[in-house]
C-alpha cells in the first residue's frame, strides 16, 4: 500500500481544483510540470476523482482502471469528472457557487473472484471496497462512497446495469480497498470545497 502525507494529500486536492479552474478558462487539464511533482505522487495507481453538491448530488465522478502515475491521474480525472461524465451536465460556475465539493480516491490491494454470483459478491463486499466488474471485453468500475449511499445490495445492482450486465449471471469481480484524500487528517473532514481555488 502507497502512504500519502498529508501535504501530499493537499497537494492533489490542489492539484484537482486547479484542473477544474483551468478547464473553465481553457477548456483543458492544467498543465504540470512532473519536475514539480514529490516523488510519491508519480507512483502508479488506479484513481477516481467524484464531485458532489454539500447534499451529497453526484455531480460527476470519472477515473481511470489502468494504473497511472498518481498527479497524471488525478488532474485528469478532475477534469474529466467536472466536464466529462456524460451522465450529469457539465460543471458550471453556478454549480461552484452552490457550494460543489470532491473526493479523491485511490484503489490498492485488489482482489479477483472468478465467475461469483451476487450473493458470494454480497458476503465478499466490504464498505472500504469498490467494485470493478470485467464483461464482454470491458470493464465497469463503482467506487465505494456509493455503497454509503444506496447500500451493499443496491450498490452492486448499480454496477451490473452501468456494466450492462446479467444479475444472475456469474462473473469475474475485483475489490479494491480504497483511501478517500482528506483535506485534513481528520476522519470528519472528507471533502474540499472546490469554491477556495
Amino acid at each position: 500500500m502507497i502512504e500519502f502525507t498529508d501535504e501530499e494529500h493537499q497537494l492533489m486536492l490542489r492539484l484537482a481544483k486547479k484542473s477544474i479552474e483551468h478547464g473553465f478558462k481553457h477548456g483543458a487539464p492544467c498543465p504540470v510540470d512532473p519536475k514539480t511533482i514529490p516523488t510519491n505522487l508519480h507512483a502508479v495507481v488506479r484513481s477516481f476523482v467524484s464531485i458532489s453538491t454539500k447534499n451529497g448530488e453526484n455531480l460527476g465522478c470519472m477515473g481511470n482502471l489502468d494504473q497511472r502515475p498518481m498527479f497524471v491521474a488525478v488532474r485528469n480525472n478532475a477534469f474529466n469528472s467536472a466536464f466529462g461524465d456524460n451522465r450529469f451536465s457539465p460543471l458550471t460556475k453556478y454549480n461552484i457557487n452552490q457550494q460543489a465539493f470532491l473526493k479523491i480516491h485511490y484503489l490498492f490491494e485488489g482482489t479477483i473472484y472468478n465467475n461469483i454470483n451476487k450473493k458470494r459478491a454480497l458476503e465478499l463486499l466490504k464498505p472500504c471496497h469498490s467494485l470493478i466488474i470485467s464483461y464482454n471485453g470491458s470493464r465497469t468500475a463503482m467506487v465505494s462512497g456509493m455503497q454509503e449511499k444506496w447500500g451493499k445490495e443496491l450498490f452492486i445492482d448499480h454496477t451490473l446495469e452501468k456494466s450492462k450486465t446479467a444479475i444472475k449471471q456469474a462473473l469475474p469481480l475485483e475489490f479494491y480497498e480504497v483511501e478517500l484524500v482528506n483535506t485534513t487528517s481528520s476522519p470528519e473532514i472528507k471533502y474540499s470545497e472546490i469554491g477556495a481555488m
